[in-house]
C-alpha cells in the first residue's frame, strides 16, 4: 500500500525497469547502416593524426589550401607547433561522426571515449548505445519534471503517466538502442520545451527570464542552453523561432514592447547566434540544409512528404495526408507494445482517443497552468504543419518524430485525467493505468527481443569461414556491413565493403578476375552475405567454375516489421558458400 502511495518510489521503478531492459537487450539487438556510422567513424579516426590526413593522396581535397598548410607545418618539425595541431585535432576528431552524417556532434564530443571501448561485436554494441540509454533516463526525468510543472495544481500521481508512456514507449526504446543521436535529440527537444514552458508561466528560478532587471548572467545561461541542445541536435535549430516567437507575443500582452524581458530576450537572441555561427557555418559547408527531406525522413517511397506542388494534392488528399500521418506519428510512438499483437489496434484506437480527449478537457479543466501548455502545443502543431506544407520537413512515424513523443504522452495523460478527475479513488485508477502500461510492456518484450535479437553471430561466423575456407565475403553496405565490426571475421578473410586497415576511408572490394584467380588457385571459397547476386557476377563465378555448396539462414523479419519505426530496417542473414 505504501508503495501505491509514493510517486517518488514508483517512479524510481519505473526508471530502473527502464534502464535494465535496456542496458539486458543492448548488446543483443541488431544493428543498421546508420547505428554503425557513429561507431566506424570514431574508430576509423582514433588511431589518425592530422598529419596523416593531410598526406593523404586518395583524399579529393589533398590538394586544398588548408592541407598544403598542414604539410608545411608537419616540415617544419616543429614540437610546439605539432602539439598545438594535434590538439586541436584531438577535439575535432572526437565529432568525427557529425562530418558523415546528419548527427549533431555533441554527443560524440562528449561520449567518444566510449565508442573506443569493447573488442568483440557484442561488446562494441553495447558500450556505443551507453549514451542513447543515457539520454533516454534524462528524458525519463525531463519529462516527469515537465508535466509535474504542468499539472502541479492537480493530482501527485498524475505525472507517473506521461513518465511510463515515455519510459516503455518502444520506438524510443529502438532509437536508445543505437549509437545514434536521436535519443539524445528527444531530450533536447523536451528541454527546449520546458524552457519556453516555465518562462510562459514566468516561473521563478534560474532558467526564467528576468522582467524586472536586464540580467545578462541569465541571459548568457539561457542562450548557452539553447545552443548546446542545438549541438546536441538540429532540430533544436529549425524550432528555435518557437522560442523567441512565442515568448515574445506573449510578453507583449502583459508588458509594453520596451521591457526587461524583451532586452533580455534580445540578449538571449544574440548570444545563441553568436554561439550558433561556428556549427551554422559548418552545417552549410557539409549542405546538410539538403537532407531535410530524404528516405529516412520521408520513407521509403515518400509517403511522409507532403508536396504542394503535385496536382494529385487536391484539397480532400491533403487533408487525408495530414489526419492519416498525424494518426501514425501520435499512435505509434506512444505504443508500449509491438505492432504484431492481436490487441495492438485497438490500444492505438484508445490512444488517439484520450489524445483528442486531452485537448476537449484542458479547456474544460480552469488551470492555468494547463492552458498554457496546451497553447504553445497548438502553435507548435501549427508551426510544424506549415513546415510539412511547404516540404521543410516531413510527417511520419519515423525516428526524425519520436522528439516529440512526450509532448504527446502529456496530452494523453490530460486526456486521462479529464476522465478520471470527478471519479472516486482517482488515486487507484491512475495507478492501475500505470500499473498496465508497465505490465504490457513487459509481456511485449520476449516478442521484442525475438523479433530484434541480431540475425548474426560472430563465434558461428567466424566458424563457417574457418571450415569452408572461405577467401571473400561479398556483402551489401547497407544490409550487412556490420560484419566490419567483427574482429575475428575482419582478420580471417577480406570483406568488400570495409575499409583498409588504418584507413578511414571505405574501399569497396569488387568481385573481378584477379581475386577469383587467387580464389581458385589457393582453393578458397567465395561467400555472398544479405547480397543479391547479380546476372554479371554469376556469370562470372560460373566461368571460374564456382558453384553453390552451402546456404545459411537467419530470418528474424525482413517486410513485416514489428515496429513501424523499423518498416524499412530489415533483420535477418542470409550466407550463400560458393566453392
Amino acid at each position: 500500500m505504501k508503495l501505491l502511495k509514493n510517486n517518488k518510489l514508483q517512479l524510481l521503478i519505473i526508471i530502473l525497469i527502464s534502464i535494465i531492459s535496456k542496458l539486458y537487450f543492448s548488446p543483443n539487438i541488431y544493428t543498421e547502416t546508420d547505428d554503425l556510422i557513429a561507431i566506424n567513424q570514431i574508430k576509423n579516426y582514433q588511431n589518425i593524426n592530422i598529419y596523416d590526413i593531410a598526406n593523404d593522396k586518395e583524399s579529393e581535397t589533398y590538394g586544398s589550401e588548408l592541407k598544403k598548410k598542414i604539410r608545411q607545418i608537419e616540415d617544419f618539425d616543429n614540437s610546439f607547433y605539432d602539439g598545438l595541431i594535434n590538439s586541436i585535432y584531438f577535439l575535432l576528431k572526437r565529432v568525427a561522426p557529425s562530418k558523415h552524417s546528419t548527427f549533431a556532434p555533441l554527443q560524440y564530443f562528449l561520449f567518444s571515449d566510449v565508442y573506443y571501448l569493447g573488442d568483440t561485436y557484442k561488446e562494441i554494441k553495447f558500450f556505443s548505445r551507453l549514451p542513447s540509454i543515457f539520454f533516454a533516463t534524462l528524458t525519463i526525468l525531463i519529462t516527469y519534471l515537465f508535466a509535474k510543472t504542468i499539472l502541479k495544481n492537480q493530482n501527485r500521481f498524475l505525472p507517473l503517466i506521461p513518465v511510463s508512456f515515455v519510459a516503455f514507449s518502444y520506438p524510443l526504446m529502438f532509437i536508445s538502442l543505437r549509437s545514434y543521436n536521436y535519443s539524445a535529440g528527444v531530450f533536447a527537444v523536451t528541454l527546449f520545451f520546458y524552457l519556453i514552458y516555465i518562462n510562459s508561466i514566468n516561473q521563478k528560478n534560474v532558467l526564467t527570464i528576468s522582467n524586472y532587471r536586464i540580467n545578462f548572467r541569465s541571459s548568457l545561461l539561457i542562450g548557452l542552453i539553447l545552443s548546446l541542445l542545438a549541438h546536441l541536435s538540429y532540430v533544436i535549430l529549425f524550432l528555435s523561432p518557437l522560442f523567441f516567437l512565442i515568448l515574445f507575443f506573449q510578453n507583449l500582452f502583459k508588458n509594453k514592447i520596451l521591457s526587461n524581458f524583451n532586452y533580455n530576450l534580445i540578449i538571449i537572441g544574440l548570444l545563441f547566434t553568436i554561439f550558433m555561427a561556428p556549427l551554422l557555418t559548418y552545417m552549410l559547408s557539409l549542405n546538410l540544409n539538403e537532407y531535410g527531406v530524404t528516405k529516412s525522413t520521408g520513407g521509403e517511397y515518400y509517403e511522409y512528404y507532403f508536396n504542394l506542388n503535385s496536382n494529385s494534392n487536391t484539397l480532400i488528399n491533403s487533408f487525408q495526408f495530414y489526419i492519416q500521418n498525424s494518426y501514425l506519428v501520435i499512435v505509434k510512438n506512444l505504443s508500449f507494445f509491438i505492432d504484431k499483437n492481436i490487441y495492438s489496434n485497438f490500444l492505438q484506437f484508445l490512444i488517439l482517443i484520450l489524445f483528442m480527449l486531452g485537448f476537449i478537457f484542458s479547456y474544460k479543466i480552469k488551470d492555468k497552468n494547463i492552458n498554457y501548455f496546451l497553447n504553445i502545443f497548438l502553435i507548435f502543431i501549427i508551426f510544424y504543419f506549415f513546415l510539412v506544407l511547404f516540404g521543410f520537413v516531413t510527417l511520419g512515424p519515423t525516428r526524425h518524430l519520436n522528439s516529440y513523443t512526450p509532448l504527446l504522452a502529456i496530452v494523453v495523460c490530460l486526456g486521462i485525467y479529464g476522465l478520471f478527475q470527478k471519479l472516486k479513488f482517482i488515486n487507484t485508477y491512475l495507478n492501475l493505468i500505470v500499473s498496465s502500461i508497465v505490465i504490457i510492456f513487459c509481456l511485449n518484450l520476449v516478442p521484442f527481443y525475438k523479433n530484434y535479437k541480431d540475425a548474426f553471430n560472430e563465434n558461428l561466423l567466424t566458424k563457417e569461414i574457418k571450415e569452408s575456407k572461405i577467401g571473400l565475403i561479398i556483402n551489401d553496405a547497407s544490409l550487412s556491413d556490420n560484419i566490419c565490426l567483427m574482429g575475428k571475421v575482419y582478420d580471417l578473410t577480406s570483406i568488400s565493403t570495409c575499409p583498409l586497415k588504418n584507413n578511414r576511408y571505405t574501399h569497396i572490394l569488387k568481385l573481378n578476375n584477379t581475386n577469383l584467380e587467387y580464389l581458385k588457385s589457393n582453393n578458397l571459397s567465395l561467400a555472398f552475405i544479405n547480397k543479391k547476386i547479380s546476372n554479371d557476377e554469376l556469370l562470372l563465378i560460373q566461368k571460374y567454375g564456382f558453384k553453390l555448396q552451402k546456404k545459411i539462414k537467419n530470418i528474424k523479419f525482413i517486410d513485416n516489421s514489428p515496429l513501424y519505426i523499423s518498416k524499412y530496417v530489415p533483420n535477418y542473414f542470409i550466407m550463400e558458400i560458393y566453392k
